[in-house]
C-alpha cells in the first residue's frame, strides 16, 4: 500500500506552522501549502519598505528586504520610549531616565528588540504581498548594526515547493496479474486455521525429548559471561525440529528429561536483528520443564460451527476462498499503483527541496523506531549510525516525496476533490472495524489533528484509483 507522508506537518497541501528563531526574531510561516507564484523575480514598492523575491531554482528564493531610515528611527525611538516607562535605574525617577543612560545600559538589548521587531514584521509582509509560501526555516543575513538615519537590509533565503505541470499520466500501459485463487490455497489456509485452534498437551509418559515434541522451556543467555535481559524466556514453547523454523537451539534439546538444565553454545546469524549479539557466540542455560504434543483439531462441521458463524465445513472454505481473493485483489491493485507511480516518476522530473527530504527521512526513523519498539526491541540498541540510517532511508524518501507531489498535482489538474462524504465513509469503516462509535473516532480525529491528513490520504487514492481507470491493463496469467 502506498502512504505519501511528506513532512513533520502531515501531508501535502495541509498547512503546519513552525515557530523560527534567529536572535530573537521570530516569524510564523506555513511548513507545506501551495503555491501561485509566476515564478519571475518581482520587485514591490512600499511606502514603508521595499523588497525583490529572486528565483535562485525551482526550489528556492531569495528575499532582499530594505526597510528606510525613517522607519528605522521611528522604531528605535519607540522602545526607547517604552523602556523608559519600564526601567529603573539608581538617581533617577522612574520615566525620567535620560536617553543616553538608557543606551549606555540598555542599548545591546534595544538593538536585538528592534532588529527582532523589524526583521519580524518585514519579512511577513514579503512573503504575503509576494505570495511566496516557504517549506522550510528562512536562512537570514543582514548587513551589520541597526544605525538611526540610516537604511537596513537584510535577505533571506528559503525553500518552496517546486511548481509542477504534470504530463503524460493518462492512457499508461501496465501490465496487471490475474487473480486466481487455487483449492491448494484454500486448503493451506484452512490447515494454518486449523493449526493456530491447535491445543498443547502434556505427554503422558515418561521419556526424554525427541523431535516432533514440543518444549515448555526456561532459559537465559550469556555474552561473554554476562547474562542478558533480552535474552531470557520463561515457559516457553519450542518445537524441536531442524526445519527452517526451528528454534536457536536446533537438535541440541533432544534427549533432555523434564527437570533437567543443559548449557548450549549458539553462534548467532550476522544478519541478526540485534547487532550487539549477531555473528557472536552466546551460552544459553536451558531447562526443559515439560515435553507438550500439538492435538490438531479435525476438520469437519463442527469445527466451522465452532468458529462461530459457519453451519458447515463447506460454508468455512467459500468464507477462506473470499478472504484469499480479496486480498489478492488488494495486492493486485497495490502493485497497479507501484507502476503507475513509477512511471509518472519517470516521465516527469522533479526536483524537490532538501528540507522536504530530511523531514521525510526523520519521519521514516520515527516509524522504524516505533515498530522495532512493537517488536520489543530496543531501538538504541541497534549499533547503526543516525547518519548510516539516514542515507538508508534518503532514496525512499526521494520517492515518496516526489510521489506525493506529483499526485497533489494530478489531483488539482484533474479537479480531483474530497467531499464530507467521503470523510464520513472513512471514519464510519474506521469505527466498524474498531468497534467503536464513529462520533468517537471523528472527535478523535479532530482532537489530534488528523482530519486534514485523512483528507490528503483519501485525495491520493481517489487520484491513484483515477488513474488506474484510465490506463490501458494488460491482464497476465
Amino acid at each position: 500500500m502506498l502512504h505519501f507522508n511528506y513532512s513533520e506537518g502531515g501531508g501535502i497541501g495541509r498547512r503546519a506552522g513552525f515557530r523560527i528563531q534567529w536572535a530573537t526574531v521570530g516569524v510564523r510561516f506555513p511548513l507545506l501549502a501551495y503555491i501561485n507564484l509566476a515564478g519571475e523575480s518581482l520587485t514591490v514598492f512600499d511606502t514603508v519598505m521595499k523588497f525583490r523575491i529572486e528565483d535562485l531554482s525551482p526550489v528556492s528564493k531569495r528575499i532582499e528586504i530594505e526597510i528606510p531610515p525613517d522607519q528605522v528611527d521611528s522604531e528605535i525611538d519607540a522602545t526607547y520610549c517604552s523602556l523608559a516607562k519600564r526601567v529603573k535605574v539608581k538617581g533617577f525617577r522612574p520615566g525620567k531616565v535620560p536617553r543616553n543612560i538608557l543606551e549606555q545600559y540598555y542599548g545591546s538589548a534595544v538593538q536585538e528588540e528592534v532588529l527582532s521587531k523589524l526583521v519580524n514584521d518585514s519579512y511577513q509582509k514579503a512573503i504575503d504581498e509576494g505570495k511566496v509560501v516557504p517549506i522550510s526555516r528562512p536562512v537570514l543575513n543582514n548587513n551589520g548594526r541597526i544605525e538611526r538615519g540610516k537604511e537596513f537590509r537584510f535577505s533571506a533565503t528559503v525553500e518552496v515547493e517546486p511548481r509542477i505541470e504534470p504530463r503524460d499520466y493518462l492512457e499508461l500501459k501496465i501490465e496487471s496479474q490475474k487473480v486466481n485463487i487455487s483449492p491448494e490455497q484454500v486448503k493451506q489456509a484452512l490447515a494454518e486455521l486449523q493449526n493456530h485452534h491447535a491445543q498443547f498437551q502434556q505427554i503422558s509418559e515418561k521419556r526424554p525429548l525427541r523431535r516432533g515434541d514440543f518444549a515448555l522451556v526456561d532459559f537465559q543467555g550469556f555474552l561473554d559471561d554476562v547474562p542478558q535481559e533480552d535474552e531470557k524466556g520463561e515457559d516457553y514453547i519450542i518445537e524441536i525440529d531442524t526445519g527452517p523454523s526451528s528454534s536457536i537451539f536446533g537438535d541440541s534439546l533432544i534427549g533432555m528429561n523434564v527437570g533437567e538444565e543443559r548449557e548450549i553454545n549458539v553462534t548467532h546469524l550476522q544478519d541478526h536483528p540485534k547487532k550487539k549479539i549477531a555473528g557472536k557466540e552466546m551460552k544459553y542455560q536451558v531447562k526443559l520443564k515439560e515435553i507438550k504434543e500439538k492435538i490438531l483439531p479435525k476438520l469437519d462441521d463442527e469445527f466451522a460451527k465452532d468458529l462461530g458463524k459457519f453451519e458447515s465445513l463447506e460454508e468455512l472454505e467459500k468464507e477462506l476462498h473470499r478472504q484469499l481473493e480479496s486480498q489478492e485483489e488488494a495486492r493486485v491493485k497495490d502493485d497497479l499503483k507501484e507502476k503507475i507511480v513509477s512511471q509518472i516518476i519517470a516521465n516527469n522530473p522533479v526536483e524537490i527541496p532538501p528540507s522536504l527530504v530530511e523531514a521525510q527521512i526523520n519521519f521514516l526513523i520515527a516509524q522504524r523506531q516505533r515498530l522495532l519498539e512493537i517488536q520489543g526491541l530496543d531501538p538504541g540498541r541497534t549499533d547503526i549510525g543516525d547518519q548510516e540510517l539516514r542515507e538508508k532511508f534518503r532514496e525512499t524518501a526521494i520517492r515518496r516525496i516526489k510521489a506525493g507531489l506529483l499526485m497533489e498535482a494530478i489531483a488539482d489538474q484533474e479537479k480531483i476533490e474530497v467531499n464530507e462524504q467521503d470523510i464520513t465513509d472513512r471514519l464510519e469503516g474506521i469505527a466498524l472495524r474498531e468497534k467503536r462509535r464513529v462520533e468517537e473516532i471523528r472527535e478523535y480525529y479532530r482532537k489530534q489533528g488528523l482530519l486534514e491528513s485523512l483528507r490528503a490520504q483519501i485525495k491520493e487514492e481517489k487520484t491513484l484509483d483515477y488513474l488506474i481507470s484510465k490506463a490501458e491493463l494488460k491482464e497476465l496469467a
